[in-house]
């Protein structure tokens, strides 16, 4: 029931959990493959962050090393776009609990650094990201948003000038999930000052979340903020950084400013 209403079900949602081996259970197995990148794909077009659960890393339940079909599946979910992924009998019964979420973290992290600097080399724009087989997805909304205009422009800032984080302050983390979805070359750091916004933006890929006691004062709060990335070596000095924000301070919902700085 689930496969046949998805449509109805990823409408009604404010994300997806895909998990496996349930969906094994309804279809031939020849067909998983092609369905999840299918949901996988319906989701980015629906502007919805996407969870893939189960049969991540199972090998590991009991051995040190996962194996290179394994490998290669992560690498493809990566590629494909989806948000986060979910260990569950490996963290729960496994035998290597740390050793499993490591080694999930190495695979995430060097398939990422690998595809962003291929992208960079070869693109410089958002215009041509679609030319080099990257997931840049086209969410279907009837009346585009200022904010999706600023998320689509931050990600052309990036790639032009080749800058190491977004620094986006929200307080309804709409866009967040516009900049996720288009999926950064560099990290987005997060800004808000709601814990429930922190916790959800957190899902999505590329997104660290900070709270901060108060949205006023931009100029001050902006400068804090570069000092802790700094402090966490987000960014070096001579870093370019993309800052999304809205002018009218206070008010949710109204991002429509975007500048470009030097740390």
């Amino acid at each position: 029931m689930a496969l046949e209403n998805f449509d109805e079900i990823l409408e009604a949602s404010d994300g997806i959990i895909i998990s496996r081996n349930y969906l094994s259970l309804h279809i031939p197995v020849e067909k998983l493959f092609f369905k999840q990148k299918e949901m996988i794909q319906k989701c980015h077009i629906a502007g919805k962050p996407v969870t893939i659960v189960s049969q991540v890393l199972e090998s590991m339940v009991q051995g040190l090393v996962p194996t290179s079909s394994e490998v290669n599946d992560i690498a493809n979910l990566i590629l494909d776009g989806v948000d986060s992924l979910t260990l569950v009998t490996e963290t729960t019964y496994g035998a290597h609990k740390k050793e499993t979420l490591e080694t999930l973290s190495r695979i995430c992290f060097e398939i990422e650094y690998n595809e962003v600097t291929r992208r960079q080399k070869e693109a410089r724009s958002i215009d041509n990201l679609t030319q080099i087989g990257y997931v840049v997805p086209k969410p279907n909304i009837a009346s585009p948003s200022t904010s999706q205009t600023i998320a689509s422009c931050a990600i052309k800032a990036v790639n032009d000038t080749s800058a190491s984080l977004i620094i986006a302050f929200t307080q309804t983390g709409s866009t967040i999930l516009k900049l996720s979805k288009l999926r950064s070359p560099c990290p987005i750091l997060a800004v808000t000052i709601s814990e429930k916004i922190a916790r959800q933006v957190s899902l999505l890929a590329s997104v660290t979340a900070i709270r901060v006691g108060s949205m006023y004062g931009k100029e001050g709060l902006l400068q804090k903020v570069v000092n802790i990335a700094q402090e966490k070596n987000w960014v070096q000095s001579g870093d370019f950084v993309v800052v999304t924000f809205g002018d009218v301070e206070g008010v949710a919902g109204k991002t429509n400013s975007l500048k470009i700085i030097k740390v």
